[in-house]
């Protein structure tokens, strides 16, 4: 969250500094950083460039040039960190791939005994599986057996424990 903060207060400093290109390597540069602890940060990149296309009184060329210096310094910290792990063989995949497909989430979220809480019986057979297609025609399985043999009582109750959940947060 510093790291988002920092950047949009770097961001306002080269809005009001009459655009000058150093804030802008420099706030990509903070966002990227802040992107690798929590990856929102491309929504703040999205913003950002949106406010450079529409609010920056200059011709196209000069705005064009602030939205790939933002875009390029904001992607700089991603690509030599995510270099730095797989060469050190800290990690095997990309940062913004994640070791999971995203069809984890969702049968950990279906499990009806847990009310959709993460338990050791999905994370079990998650591990059980080494290729990702198989894991995931496996889930798809596991997914559909839960929402066509759960009572509809049943399912709703989940969904509405889930909803409360999240809304208490």
């Amino acid at each position: 969250m510093p790291f988002y903060l920092l950047s949009i207060y770097v961001f306002v400093r080269y809005y009001k500094n009459k655009r000058n290109f150093l804030y802008i390597i420099l706030c990509g540069l903070i966002l990227g950083i802040g992107h690798l602890f929590r990856m929102v940060g491309d929504v703040i990149l999205i913003a950002y460039i949106m406010f450079i296309l529409i609010y920056i009184k200059d011709n196209i060329f000069n705005k064009s040039k602030f939205a790939v210096g933002l875009v390029i310094a904001f992607l700089v910290p991603m690509l030599s960190v995510n270099a730095i792990l797989k060469e050190l063989k800290i990690t095997q995949y990309n940062l913004w791939r994640g070791s999971e497909t995203k069809l984890t989430s969702v049968l950990r979220g279906s499990n009806m005994d847990t009310f959709g809480r993460w338990n050791m019986e999905d994370a079990k057979f998650i591990a059980s599986f080494d290729d990702d297609k198989e894991l995931e025609a496996a889930i798809k399985q596991k997914l559909k057996e839960r929402y066509t043999q759960t009572p509809l009582k049943s399912l709703f109750i989940l969904y509405l424990k889930i909803l409360h959940t999240v809304g208490c947060r």
